[in-house]
């Protein structure tokens, strides 16, 4: 809590984070059901609105809950869920990595 806007953090796994999926966000009312978009990245800071803590002496005036989506990168791996991670790699560009091809092309025109 910080003021009246409360906050957590929200595990998903990697598919839901890249296909997006619907979530239950725990909120002090309960848990809301919350519709995440598909390419959301690790570590983005989303917003419920008007679900955190009730303003003192202001009818219907509430704080945001406010959380973090942590991409939980799964272990203990079988052969079979390696070798579909490596052919999916080998499928992705930078087109499919905003990060990694602006990484890339930023080293590419030092050289130039």
């Amino acid at each position: 809590r910080d003021g009246y806007s409360t906050y957590c953090e929200i595990p998903v796994t990697f598919p839901q984070a890249a296909l997006g999926c619907d979530l239950e966000v725990p909120t002090i009312d309960g848990p809301y059901h919350y519709k995440l978009k598909e390419g959301t990245q690790p570590g983005d800071v989303l917003t419920i609105k008007g679900k955190g803590i009730p303003h003192v002496n202001r009818n219907n005036v509430r704080g945001d809950h406010v959380f973090k989506i942590i991409v939980e990168v799964p272990n203990n791996l079988d052969q079979k869920q390696k070798d579909i991670l490596k052919e999916f790699e080998t499928l992705c560009t930078d087109r499919n990595y905003q990060k990694r091809g602006s990484f890339f092309n930023k080293i590419k025109d030092l050289f130039k």
